[in-house]
């Protein structure tokens, strides 16, 4: 048997599936994405996301403890690490990866460059939600905050294709 499997519109490889089904064959289904996901992860793609997993693991260990930045930075919380590596795994594979940091806030947040006055940046918090702002040119500004849920809310799809013209 094979299994041929399609990502439609915005999601990756790595995004979140949650194993909601009962059944023997969702059950069949969801060790099948995960086997997709495992030999996904290998490739030259899959590696650009443990790279930013990798990253939100350095945030971790580097700033969890308030005043991490010696100017009274907040703590980041393990909430806030658990819900970045939810971010993580819906990060789509059409744009380069983000640089990620941590904010004197608390936030992971996970930046995208394009050139002098373009930027994009998503933050976790560990509330469940994003935070987004976006920078596109001097004229041009969003923000907003969306729920996290299974994939990369459509808002912040949109912000980055407009940062990268796709």
């Amino acid at each position: 048997m094979s299994l041929g499997v399609h990502f439609v519109g915005n999601q990756s490889p790595y995004s979140v599936v949650r194993d909601h089904g009962q059944s023997d064959e969702a059950r069949t289904l969801y060790r099948l994405f995960q086997s997709v996901r495992g030999a996904w992860e290998q490739t030259a793609t899959g590696n650009g996301a443990q790279a930013v997993n990798a990253a939100i693991t350095r945030v971790h260990s580097r700033c969890s403890q308030v005043d991490w930045d010696g100017e009274g930075a907040a703590a980041v919380s393990d909430n806030a690490i658990l819900d970045a590596f939810v971010v993580s795994r819906m990060l789509p594979t059409l744009f380069p990866q983000p640089e990620v940091d941590a904010d004197p806030d608390g936030c992971v947040s996970f930046t995208w460059y394009q050139k002098r006055g373009f930027s994009f940046t998503l933050c976790a918090y560990g509330d469940g939600k994003v935070v987004y702002a976006g920078l596109f040119g001097q004229q041009s500004k969003v923000h907003g905050t969306e729920p996290l849920g299974d994939v990369l809310p459509e808002s912040t799809i949109a912000c980055l294709r407009r940062l990268y013209g796709k």
